[in-house]
């Protein structure tokens, strides 16, 4: 019996795609992610940009007498105030509204003192806050709500990601990575993502050079 052209085909690509598969470098295996590289050819060729959600805009709730006033779903209020240093009489910590996720109804605002800042997101339905170091960039798998990252910066090789579902944040490390490029993510599935991003590696080139990778994010 001949097989189908159009199946024969198929069969073709399927078995193509799993030797792909089966040559990717594993750079990083552990109990939180799987850390391959992959060539530019299966970057440009698979995977979804996540679309921004965040709308950033400073306008919209304004602090008045050093305190920020943000307004829950439920009919609360939720206070920051700011805090002076008695010995200088400067803020030694104040607050400021960034903007909001509308998808997930999360306020954004940022917490500043002396010479550092965080990133605070409230829940607009029930006021639960999640603090985080860095003002970074939302992504997940566009068809699915079952996850949504936050990718913020860490230093050196670090990023780090933040399940808002789960609340489980786990760091990720990319060997002589200069600096995650953050627009660069594209999905696989709800758990697995493509990026590129410059490393320095001196066994093969002096100067930055790109590379691409695939992390598989582990249940």
């Amino acid at each position: 019996m001949r097989i189908p052209r159009t199946l024969l085909f198929l069969y073709l690509i399927i078995a193509a795609s799993l030797a792909n598969a089966q040559q990717f470098k594993v750079l990083i295996d552990n109990l939180d992610y799987k850390l391959m590289e992959v060539d530019s050819g299966y970057y440009v060729s698979h995977g979804m940009e996540s679309k921004e959600d965040l709308i950033l805009d400073t306008s919209i709730i304004k602090k008045k007498n050093g305190i920020l006033r943000l307004p829950l779903l439920n009919g609360k209020t939720i206070e920051f105030k700011d805090t002076l240093d008695y010995e200088t009489d400067q803020a030694s910590r104040s607050y400021f509204y960034l903007g909001e996720i509308k998808k997930k109804e999360v306020y954004i605002i940022q917490e500043g003192w002396h010479y550092d800042d965080s990133t605070i997101m409230i829940d607009k339905r029930t006021g639960m806050m999640d603090t985080l170091w860095t003002l970074g960039k939302f992504s997940s798998y566009p068809l699915s709500n079952v996850a949504e990252y936050y990718f913020y910066p860490q230093a050196g090789t670090h990023f780090a990601i933040y399940n808002l579902i789960t609340r489980h944040g786990i760091f990720i490390v990319i060997p002589m990575m200069t600096f995650f490029n953050f627009d660069s993510v594209k999905w696989l599935n709800e758990n697995s993502f493509l990026c590129k991003t410059e490393v320095y590696d001196p066994t093969i080139s002096e100067e930055l050079i790109l590379k691409y990778f695939l992390v598989e994010i582990k249940k």
